[in-house]
């Protein structure tokens, strides 16, 4: 005769689940859980099976790159200073 109980708390008569868990990188584990302690595991796999609550249309287009303004002039530094220079003398004035 073979018992089950659940992997953490061990109490007999339990109904138990078993569970097969893994994570990338390391070992995988099968565990026993009582629906007590079975449920966080529940409310993961749950969860995971829900759509994402911002989640779109995936059919619609990707948002178009955007494009950097046209509208700024690249300056030197010296032109830079040049200005800085001319705004000096203009509210010194």
């Amino acid at each position: 005769m073979t018992v089950t109980v659940c992997n953490v708390c061990k109490t007999p008569g339990l109904p138990t689940q078993k569970y097969r868990i893994e994570r990338v990188g390391a070992t995988e584990r099968v565990v026993d859980l009582c629906p007590d302690h079975a449920a966080p595991v529940e409310d993961v796999l749950a969860r995971a099976a829900e759509p994402a609550a911002d989640a779109d249309d995936t059919s619609a287009a990707p948002a178009p790159a955007r494009r950097r303004s046209s509208k700024r002039k690249v300056m030197t530094l010296e032109e830079i200073e040049k200005l800085k220079a001319a705004q000096r003398r203009g509210a010194e004035q």
